[in-house]
C-alpha cells in the first residue's frame, strides 16, 4: 500500500476540477494498492469528496522569519507546502511509502508496480547556471537556493529538482530530514524536492536538458513552448501530441486553455469513487 498525499491551497478558479480530474486519472491509472490522503486549508475542502482521508492543516507562519522580516510574510505559500509536508510526514496512517502528488497533475499511463512511481526529474543543475542561481531574484529562486545552500555546506549534489511532478517519498528519511532543518526555524524555507532528492541520491532519474522527456507534458502558457517538457494548449491537435505517452500531464494557470480543459474532461469522463 502507498499512500498518496495531496496539499491543497486556499481556491481554484476553476472549482477543483483539476482536483477532481486527478482523482479520476488515479483510479483510472493506478494498479497497486494506495489509498488517498487530502491535506487542504480548513477553508477549502471541496464538499464532493468522499473515500479519502482529509487532514485540515492551518496556515501558520514562523515567528523568527516574521520577525526577520518586520512582520511582512514574504513566503506564505513555501511555508505551507513544508507544513503540510511535516503533516503527512507526522501522521500515523500515512504509509511508509508516499507520494505527494498535485491538483494540477494528472496520471495518463497506468501504474503497475510502485517502482514506476520512483520518477525523479530535474530540471537542471546548479553548474549550469550558476550565476543565475545566485543572483536569486525573486521568492522561488530563493526558496530552491536555501536547499542548495544546505546541500553545498553537506557536500551533496545540487540538482534542480523543481520541475513540479509528483514525488516518491519515504516518510523516514524526511523525518530525519525535518529533524536536521526544522521548518519552523528557516528565515527562507527550503524547496522539499531539492532538497530531500539531493540529499538521498546522487543524481536524477531524468534530466530534462539531457535525457529524452518520457515523463511530463507540461503547459504553462503559449510563451513557454520552447522550454524543456513545456508544450503549447492551444488546441486538441498539439494536446494529444504532447501528451502521447507521457507518465504525467500537468499545467499551471497560464496553460489551462479551454481546449485543454475540454481535452481533460474527455480524457477522464467517468465519475470517480472519489466524488459524490
Amino acid at each position: 500500500m502507498i499512500s498518496v498525499c495531496i496539499p491543497l491551497g486556499k481556491g481554484s478558479e476553476w472549482h477543483d476540477n483539476e482536483l477532481r480530474l486527478t482523482l479520476r486519472s488515479l483510479e483510472k491509472h493506478m494498479k497497486i494498492p494506495y489509498d488517498v490522503f487530502i491535506f487542504a486549508d480548513p477553508r477549502n475542502v471541496p464538499e464532493w469528496l468522499q473515500n479519502v482521508t482529509i487532514r485540515k492543516v492551518k496556515r501558520t507562519y514562523p515567528d523568527k522569519a516574521k520577525e526577520r522580516f518586520g512582520g511582512v510574510r514574504h513566503y506564505e505559500n513555501f511555508f505551507d507546502v513544508l507544513h503540510k509536508m511535516e503533516a503527512m510526514v507526522g501522521d500515523p496512517d500515512v504509509n511508509e511509502q508516499f507520494i505527494l502528488f498535485y491538483d494540477d497533475t494528472h496520471l495518463n499511463r497506468d501504474v503497475n508496480k510502485v517502482e514506476d512511481l520512483i520518477v525523479y526529474v530535474a530540471v537542471h543543475k546548479y553548474e549550469d547556471f550558476p550565476e543565475a542561481y545566485e543572483r536569486r531574484r525573486g521568492k522561488w529562486h530563493k526558496t530552491v537556493m536555501a536547499a542548495m545552500d544546505i546541500l553545498k555546506r553537506k557536500g551533496r549534489p545540487r540538482w534542480n529538482y523543481e520541475s513540479h511532478l509528483p514525488r516518491f517519498y519515504e516518510k523516514s528519511k524526511w523525518q530525519e530530514l525535518l529533524k536536521k532543518y526544522p521548518v519552523d526555524e528557516q528565515l527562507i524555507p527550503y524547496s522539499p524536492s531539492t532538497l530531500y532528492i539531493n540529499w538521498y541520491y546522487d543524481g536524477p532519474t531524468v534530466d530534462l536538458l539531457r535525457d529524452d522527456n518520457y515523463v511530463k507534458a507540461g503547459f504553462y502558457g503559449e510563451r513557454f513552448t520552447k522550454d524543456v517538457g513545456a508544450f503549447s494548449s492551444a488546441n486538441k491537435k498539439v494536446i494529444e501530441e504532447a501528451i502521447d505517452n507521457r507518465m504525467f500531464i500537468n499545467h499551471n494557470d497560464m496553460g489551462l486553455s479551454k481546449p485543454l480543459k475540454d481535452y481533460l474532461f474527455k480524457l477522464y469522463p467517468e465519475k470517480s469513487k472519489y466524488e459524490r
